[in-house]
């Protein structure tokens, strides 16, 4: 996964400035290394059946392919997909490196 896709994932807009090419918020060079030790940590924790559900998904596999490759129920994984990327959103939230992320200040 791309240093870009992760602090898309995971930061939350502040005053900082954006980069004009994408009109994202963009971190301080400094914080990067904190983005992927947040990502890679909270990603872990979760069940091996949401990390194979949820990379799959960020790799553009349709649900039909990821259904097929985990041998899932193609009716259920979308409700599979929202329940695993709600976990690790709730995981990310709660992680104390998050919270130190989200009051630096501008």
């Amino acid at each position: 996964m791309t240093n870009y896709k992760i602090r898309t994932m995971l930061y939350t807009p502040s005053k900082r400035s954006y980069s004009k090419k994408n009109k994202l918020p963009f971190p301080e060079p400094s914080e990067i290394r904190l983005y992927e030790d947040l990502f890679w940590s909270t990603f872990s924790g979760l069940p091996h059946t949401c990390q194979k559900i949820l990379l799959l998904k960020w790799c553009d596999y349709s649900n039909t392919e990821i259904s097929k490759k985990l041998g899932i129920n193609e009716d259920s994984i979308q409700e599979r997909i929202i329940h695993c990327t709600r976990a690790f959103v709730s995981k990310v939230k709660s992680h104390r490196d998050y919270k130190l992320l989200k009051e630096c200040p501008a």
